[in-house]
């Protein structure tokens, strides 16, 4: 397994934004040449933005066989810098130029940051251009999402995902499971210590500890045989 950081890290852009795709592309190239991985059998997971990573490198790179996309979108969003929330620049790029992207905008009623990707997502109709072409992935797609995620319409955007892979055909397994009263953070690996995760910050993950705890608990082994499946049968 390789965890990869691709932003606020050495070498890479201090802020979520300008991140090329073609940096996760070296990533998949670079575990193909490792002698104990099976280049035929590579797949990514990401969670949240990260999601949205996973997502736009299986649908640019065919060598991804298979995506868990945790709390995920169904559309490229602007860059994140604390310095200039209302105008970041594009989180991605591609071959030296910037992927459209939804702003999260302000509208009636706006009380928290989910409300901003939601009046954001209103608009995602008027830029077609925007939406991941998750049908480009070679490989089966699953989903996570809790039901009261408090940071974007998670569960909202894994269902749009899954109704475009549905209209276009898409030949492989795909599946969202949402997860009642969970929040943002529904899955972790069995055994994971969360102890680092600060009070204040759980609560802004949101979801009640009991369901947050019991999607953790079922998503593991969800994601496991999911993997199996995808990756460890016949190779494609």
């Amino acid at each position: 397994m390789l965890a990869l950081a691709y932003w606020r890290a050495p070498g890479l852009p201090q802020t979520l934004e300008a991140v090329p795709l073609e940096y996760f592309v070296r990533a998949v190239d670079w575990a193909k040449a490792r002698p104990e991985i099976d280049p035929r059998r590579v797949g990514v997971l990401g969670w949240s933005r990260g999601a949205e990573a996973a997502l736009l490198l299986a649908s640019h790179d065919a060598d991804v066989k298979a995506v868990i996309a945790l709390a995920p979108t169904a559309n490229v969003w602007s860059g994140l810098n604390p310095a200039r929330m209302a105008d970041a620049d594009a989180a991605w790029t591609f071959g030296g130029r910037p992927l459209p992207a939804l702003v999260p905008v302000g509208g009636p009623g706006t009380t928290s940051l989910k409300d901003l990707f939601v009046h954001g997502l209103d608009h995602a109709g008027e830029h077609p251009e925007t939406a991941i072409p998750v049908e480009k992935i070679n490989g089966p797609v699953l989903m996570l999402t809790g039901v009261d995620d408090p940071i974007w319409p998670s569960s909202r955007m894994a269902e749009l995902a899954m109704a475009r892979l549905d209209e276009r055909g898409f030949p492989f397994d795909h599946r969202h499971v949402d997860y009642p009263d969970a929040g943002h953070l529904v899955f972790a690996a069995e055994g994971a210590d969360l102890s680092r995760i600060s009070p204040a910050a759980r609560a802004m993950l949101g979801g009640s500890e009991s369901a947050n705890a019991a999607a953790r608990s079922a998503s593991w082994p969800l994601a496991l045989d999911f993997t199996d499946q995808a990756l460890k049968g016949k190779a494609r």
